[in-house]
């Protein structure tokens, strides 16, 4: 079995060399015999942050470069910039364009795995923004638009 530990990450592109947070920085890492790869992608807009803005695409775009039987575990998690900058119809809109995607990802690669993070519980000391209200809204947006796929996808709740 692999070992996680042993697995490489390779630096960032030099584009992203002056990106002082590193999630905002697409990441890449892979494990020695090349059997296992893993990358970490900022999220699409709205994305709250001063720094470097043109790696950002789509969840549906990112998906839809996936090539064809490939074997790949997708994890999205929608949450906190979301939560504070769309309305409830871009949200929907959002994730309807991520269902489309993935729908046909798995028609191209059955044996993809897809993750739906859901919201967790957070507070912010100076903001008013009542989250785990905006949570639960975001919750049945996904169970709502995820539902004709359902048994396809798996979801993680914390």
């Amino acid at each position: 079995m692999m070992n996680f530990l042993s697995l490489k990450l390779e630096p960032p592109e030099e584009k992203y060399m002056n990106v002082v947070k590193a999630w905002q920085t697409p990441m890449n890492a892979s494990s020695p015999d090349g059997e296992i790869s893993i990358e970490w992608m900022p999220h699409e807009h709205p994305f709250a942050s001063a720094g470097f803005r043109r790696n950002l695409c789509s969840v549906s775009e990112r998906l839809s470069k996936i090539g064809s039987n490939r074997n790949v575990i997708i994890l999205i998690h929608y949450y906190l910039h979301p939560a504070r900058y769309l309305s409830p119809e871009l949200y929907r809109h959002h994730v309807k364009n991520a269902v489309v995607a993935i729908k046909s990802l798995l028609q191209r690669s059955p044996n993809a795995k897809i993750v739906i993070k859901g919201p967790h519980s957070t507070t912010y000391p100076h903001s008013h923004v009542p989250y785990d209200f905006v949570a639960k809204f975001m919750e049945q947006v996904i169970y709502e638009e995820f539902k004709d796929i359902h048994n396809s996808v798996y979801y993680v709740d914390y």
